[in-house]
């Protein structure tokens, strides 16, 4: 299809062949801002910190379906009235990502168990609950920390405190996390299927999700579709695009609809 306005654009649009737009045949780079903010998947440390009674540190885990996993540890090591104390609790993180529109919450559940030991006296069992809720927000560039401790023990009842609420700057986005690109390896047949692979890439170090592609261009409407489902980790992540242009010799999408879901994250973007 030859259109009448690419003869009055330019010349170059008029050489650049019969059609404004072309199959999907090449490499193309996608870019998504904060305003399409989406945190990937991967492994992190909670840093351990400690007082004067003892420390705290975990480990979770995201998968590109938002499921948290990981695990936490309490150690106890202080004197209180010339008695030395020891011992700790550990618990299994449980937890999942959800977001919208740039702004993810993480929740993170564990019961740990374990026990006080000292010198001469019986060791003394302890349980407790442990929540966590922290707000990434792309659009605000900041990160929201709550949650709060129980703990109980043995004969001497509970207790519950509820931790101080932080509020960061995310910083550049090599550290915060946020924007993330889509690279596709694409090509078109002679019926207009659509076959191919992407890769999602996010620059806070989270892991990267590999996908394979189907699509349709529809040489009537001179527009392609497409829909991606990730492999690598594993699937979970989706893509779906619509109203796909492209002009020959670029490495972008001239226009799109696009609409994601990747670790519990969901949104849509168009363009232009």
């Amino acid at each position: 299809m030859r259109t009448t306005r690419c003869l009055f654009v330019s010349l170059a649009c008029a050489l650049a062949g019969p059609s404004d737009a072309d199959p999907l045949d090449g490499e193309f780079a996608l870019d998504f801002g904060y305003e399409n903010a989406v945190w990937g998947p991967g492994s992190s440390d909670v840093s351990e910190e400690c007082d004067e009674t003892g420390c705290f540190s975990g480990d979770f885990a995201v998968d590109q379906r938002g499921k948290v996993t990981g695990g936490m540890s309490f150690t106890v090591d202080f004197v209180s009235d010339g008695i030395h104390v020891t011992g700790g609790m550990n618990g299994d993180f449980k937890g999942k990502v959800k977001g919208k529109n740039a702004v993810a919450q993480m929740t993170l559940t564990s019961k740990p168990r374990g026990v006080l030991m000292a010198p001469g006296y019986p060791d003394v069992p302890l349980k407790g609950a442990f929540s966590m809720l922290e707000v990434l927000d792309g659009n605000a560039m900041t990160s929201t920390l709550s949650g709060s401790v129980k703990l109980c023990a043995k004969g001497a009842g509970c207790q519950k405190d509820a931790l101080p609420v932080e509020v960061t700057p995310l910083g550049a986005p090599e550290e915060g996390g946020g924007p993330w690109t889509l690279d596709l390896l694409l090509g078109t047949d002679a019926k207009g299927a659509i076959s191919g692979t992407a890769l999602a890439s996010f620059p806070d170090g989270s892991a990267p999700i590999h996908f394979q592609v189907k699509g349709k261009y529809d040489a009537k409407k001179d527009e392609s579709s497409l829909k991606l489902a990730s492999d690598d980790p594993g699937p979970g992540a989706t893509l779906k695009f619509s109203h796909v242009t492209h002009v020959a010799l670029d490495t972008t999408f001239e226009a799109y609809q696009v609409k994601y879901k990747i670790c519990g994250q969901s949104g849509q973007r168009i363009v232009p």
